[in-house]
């Protein structure tokens, strides 16, 4: 092969070689940016001899210096092959018997009219032919073949090798080919011959029958993602016997808790003699759910797992012409609700060959294991057996890596953890909707986790009210909830939220739950629907009622008697979660957090020496018109508070109080103390 210019001066020079100075600036004056080269005749044989230089005929001169001027840049080239199609046999490290056929596309642009622009390649010893034979190649300044012939021929054939890489057992082919728009490959080799491709898809080999030429062979088919590169290796499998072990390349695992799921996944280096026609089993423990096993590049392997003497045994097919030597086993388990749990173990047993007729044992190089877990939760010893641990990394989270290193095949590993009480507040806004006779209540809720992550949330709900849905506020998800029949002597019944996914620390959701009241409620004695859990600390709740109430005002008296008229700004600027186009202009807002309940509780808590031994309970009911409050003082039995108990009551509370205890009647003594808060008596 040669340059555009070595032609043209060939072709100049073919002429006699004692040319005057002035035919030579004639030369230049007919075809102008042409630099002349004097060679004498002897040497010009030579070269043309050795192929450096090829006569061209004086016509065809134009026409190539015209093609080469106007040619547009590599990169906006469009192919002129349509579909490229290549069959080589694979002999050692070396292609051999490489054939080539090219569809060229019918003459449509005007850049079609020149010579046909191969492209780049690295093909050795390239030949193209077409129906009338041979056809010379030569390379333009960018060094892009195409072919010494005016015309476009609709097929073209030709003949080429190659030589591959080698590295270890392994042959790399990284062929350059002609720019085409489609490119197929079909490679015939030995049935032991391992083809894997990269960047390309592989087919499944088709056998070769034998000839009175050639041997049975494999025909693999390689399309490759990129018609004008093709990479893939080469490597062939030693026969496998019975009883060889089998060193595995590699054998990691990674955990990562969450909640109480810890989520699992071994990666294993399968050796080039079991990748591709073997089945392996693996010894996994009992309380390991595998979930998927793939290969590296993502196809799926076939497996089962069974029980045998008290174990569960991992069996898996691999694929007969898979294309990774990395297997990907993932599965999860449940850990129990105790301190101390064991790590899941997988332990690699015996290869089987695909009609079971040869087997041997696996044998495992020293592994690698990652434990992740979360801030809140607190590792405080491992014990080990054939394991070592290596070292701890804390993210950027504060959530601890802890890297293991694993030497003995049957190891085991137990951890004994804490985890942190999760801190939960929330914020209720109470919407008040008309529905004929009934109210129909709305509460956004949002909760603000600390500490540890929960996967349920609970409240309290009031007598007379039933759950209609669950959802989040954001997108309006379902979510699952449990609310059990209400008990009529009951005051309260549980509400349980089931998170699709746990609620993290420093982190916050806003749920609607959507109430309706009851055929036989009492409009005049409901509460609120959405009491305090006592695990979760309200920082502020407000009742809203829209501008036309038409509900019997009974409900809306009854709700905020004695309690504060919030504006719209106030409520936002409190509540900064809330968006405002959840609030209807016009309505009447009323905070109920702060309750006389509440700092009831905070007062007697602050001068009781066991203030877990108290409890309170709060009510709030309409009689003959006027509001009566009754706040019950659980005591426990067991807890000892002297003979007096003093409490303070805010100022504002009536000054007609009763006491009583189990329901006898007790007196009480009001004490004057000097420098007593007015808010307090």
């Amino acid at each position: 092969m040669m340059t555009f210019w070595q032609m043209l001066l060939c072709a100049i020079l073919q002429g006699p070689t004692d040319v005057s100075s002035d035919a030579i600036a004639a030369r230049d004056a007919e075809l102008p940016g042409v630099l002349v080269e004097r060679v004498p005749l002897a040497e010009l044989r030579l070269r043309v001899v050795g192929m450096d230089y090829v006569p061209v005929p004086r016509s065809q001169l134009q026409d190539l210096l015209k093609n080469d001027r106007s040619a547009a840049p590599v990169a906006a080239t469009l192919p002129r092959i349509r579909e490229a199609r290549y069959v080589a046999r694979l002999n050692g490290t070396r292609l051999e018997q490489g054939q080539l056929e090219f569809d060229i596309y019918p003459e449509s642009r005007p850049s079609d009219t020149g010579p046909l622009l191969i492209g780049q390649t690295n093909l050795q010893q390239l030949q193209i032919t077409d129906q009338q034979g041979s056809i010379e190649l030569a390379a333009d300044s960018a060094r892009r073949l195409f072919l010494l012939k005016p015309g476009v021929p609709g097929n073209l054939t030709g003949s080429w090798t190659s030589d591959g890489l080698v590295t270890g057992d392994v042959v790399t082919f990284r062929l350059e080919l002609p720019a085409a728009t489609i490119s197929r490959f079909e490679l015939l080799a030995d049935p032991n011959i391992l083809l894997t491709g990269v960047g390309s898809l592989v087919l499944d080999p088709e056998l070769v029958p034998a000839t009175s030429e050639n041997r049975e062979l494999k025909k693999w088919t390689i399309l490759p993602g990129d018609a004008a590169r093709l990479t893939f290796n080469c490597r062939a499998q030693r026969q496998v016997q019975s009883l060889d072990p089998m060193q595995l390349a590699t054998f990691n695992a990674a955990h990562e808790l969450e909640g109480d799921i810890l989520k699992s996944r071994w990666t294993i280096g399968l050796p080039s003699e079991l990748n591709g026609r073997a089945r392996l089993t693996a010894r996994i423990s009992s309380e390991v759910r595998v979930a998927d096993v793939t290969l590296e590049d993502r196809r799926p392997v076939e497996w089962q797992v069974t029980e045998e003497n008290d174990q569960q045994i991992l069996s898996m097919l691999l694929p007969a012409a898979s294309e990774s030597t990395i297997l990907n086993i993932s599965a999860a388990s449940v850990l129990p609700q105790t301190e101390s749990w064991e790590l899941p173990m997988l332990s690699p047993a015996q290869w089987f060959s695909r009609n079971d007729e040869h087997r041997g044992p696996i044998q495992s190089p020293i592994g690698q294991i990652s434990v992740l877990m979360p801030k809140t939760v607190h590792l405080d010893e491992w014990m080990l057996v054939g394991i070592q641990e290596r070292d701890i990394v804390t993210g950027p989270d504060q959530s601890r890596e802890y890297q293991l290193t694993q030497f003995l095949p049957e190891a085991s590993a137990i951890a004994r953890t804490s985890t942190s009480e999760p801190r939960l507040t929330d914020s209720v806004v109470t919407l008040v909707e008309p529905a004929g006779h009934l109210a129909t209540v709305r509460c956004l809720v949002n909760v603000q986790c600390e500490g540890a992550s929960v996967v349920e949330l609970q409240w309290p709900v009031s007598q007379d009210w039933q759950v209609i849905a669950a959802r989040y506020a954001s997108n309006s998800r379902a979510l699952f909830f449990e609310f059990p029949a209400t008990d009529p002597a009951a005051a309260t019944s549980p509400l349980t939220l089931h998170l699709p996914e746990s609620l993290e620390p420093g982190s916050s959701r806003v749920i609607e739950i959507q109430f309706r009241q009851s055929d036989v409620s009492d409009t005049r004695t409901i509460d609120l629907p959405l009491a305090e859990n006592r695990r979760i600390e309200r920082i502020n709740a407000v009742v809203v009622f829209p501008p036309a109430f038409t509900l019997s005002t009974e409900l809306q008296r009854h709700w905020t008697a004695g309690r504060p008229l919030l504006t719209l700004e106030e409520v936002l600027r409190s509540m900064t979660w809330l968006p405002e186009s959840k609030l209807s202009s016009g309505g009447q807002f009323y905070a109920i957090s702060g309750s006389q309940s509440i700092n009831l509780v905070a007062e007697v808590a602050a001068d009781t020496p066991n203030s877990n031994g108290i409890e309170l309970e709060h009510a709030v009911r309409m009689v003959e018109g006027k509001i009566v409050e009754t706040s019950r003082i659980v005591l426990r039995a067991d807890q000892q508070f002297g003979e007096s108990l003093t409490l303070l009551i805010p100022s504002r509370a009536a000054n007609e109080l009763r006491w009583s205890m189990d329901g006898e009647p007790i007196s009480a003594r009001r004490d004057v103390a000097a420098g007593e808060p007015q808010e307090w008596r």
